[in-house]
């Protein structure tokens, strides 16, 4: 009956007192503050595979998006570790060998990284996809490959005709490959935690042997497939894959990195990230490992 008693008191006085003294009270008398916070986590986007010639079309398929994961949670004093995951990494002509993107991490939920795109190169031809949480398209090489499988979103388009597949996207499946042009890249989620609809973790579009190419998921937050001669384009927002590379030697794109951002209401109790307010909120940004630290 005495604790109670204190602790409504204590409760009371908080929330008369300036910000600080309130703060000041909480924590002298043992009460822990508690923090509701949405989240949203990205994982990184796949590197897509790149194309050579080698008498016949030899061209990369788009790269996967990564994971998009919404989350929620409610936080007591303590240090929160976040990990961002590393951006896949584009096959070069010469080898063509292409990269998944890194998991993100938050408060016990991870967003996968995107499933690399396939490759063909003289002498060693890997039509095949990667899986990931969205999977990587499939090139062609005479012999069509398949797209990978994606865990969290979309598979990757399957190599047709002179094109490579798209990549697939969080929120749907790449596009196959065909005669003319390589497949679009799957489309990513929206989200509007950081006050702007921004959508994240596309899929690449499917390289070409002739003069087409796959569009990036999502009117481009996925990056562009190259045409015959000409190199894939990066995955332009978080978590978004790369754009399949042309036949004749040329190199696939890069994915883009993952992010995390942490948005409570009210002025900021935590440090850790980039912070900055989102009308009466505050958000942190994450666009590498660190911690988030509330006290």
């Amino acid at each position: 009956m005495k604790r109670c008693t204190v602790v409504t008191l204590a409760l009371a006085v908080a929330l008369v007192l300036p910000a600080q003294a309130s703060d000041q009270l909480v924590k002298t008398i043992g009460l822990q503050r508690t923090i509701p916070v949405t989240c949203l986590i990205v994982g990184g986007g796949g590197g897509a595979g790149g194309g050579q010639w080698n008498g016949g079309g030899k061209n990369g398929g788009g790269a996967g998006g990564g994971d998009v994961l919404a989350c929620s949670a409610t936080l007591s004093v303590g240090t929160y570790a976040v990990t961002v995951g590393a951006a896949g990494s584009g096959g070069g002509g010469a080898s063509g060998y292409s990269t998944n993107g890194g998991t993100s991490t938050f408060n016990g939920n991870s967003a996968a990284g995107g499933g690399a795109g396939a490759r063909t190169s003289t002498g060693s031809p890997e039509q095949d996809g990667n899986a990931g949480a969205s999977g990587g398209g499939g090139a062609y090489d005479g012999t069509a490959g398949a797209g990978g499988t994606g865990s969290a979103g979309g598979n990757g388009g399957n190599g047709a005709g002179s094109g490579a597949g798209g990549g697939g996207g969080d929120a749907g499946n790449g596009e196959t490959g065909s005669a003319s042009t390589g497949g679009d890249g799957g489309p990513g989620t929206a989200s509007t935690i950081t006050g702007a609809s921004v959508t994240y973790g596309a899929g690449g579009g499917g390289g070409d042997d002739g003069t087409g190419s796959g569009a990036g998921g999502s009117s481009g937050a996925g990056g562009a497939g190259g045409a015959n001669g000409a190199n894939g384009s990066n995955g332009s927002t978080y978590g978004s894959g790369g754009g399949g590379a042309g036949s004749n030697g040329f190199s696939g794109g890069d994915g883009r990195q993952g992010v995390v951002y942490i948005r409570y209401p009210g002025a900021a109790r935590c440090t850790g990230g980039t912070v900055s307010t989102v009308g009466s909120d505050t958000l942190h940004e994450f666009t590498a490992g660190g911690n988030l630290i509330c006290t």
